[in-house]
């Protein structure tokens, strides 16, 4: 559906905003390989929101 769209790019947006702060960020490596798997399973719902609702 055309109205999913928008849902599906605003998120792509907020998750590339998101990821650039933190690789920008100066931080310690250790930090950034903790903080990296949390950040991929914190937006996993978001991507799997709208794709089983295509997929169904």
């Amino acid at each position: 559906p055309p109205s999913l769209q928008p849902f599906f790019i605003k998120n792509l947006f907020i998750i590339l905003s998101f990821f650039f702060v933190i690789f920008r960020t100066p931080q310690p490596s250790n930090l950034l390989i903790f903080s990296f798997p949390n950040l991929l399973i914190f937006f996993l719902p978001v991507w799997l929101a709208p794709l089983a609702r295509i997929l169904s």
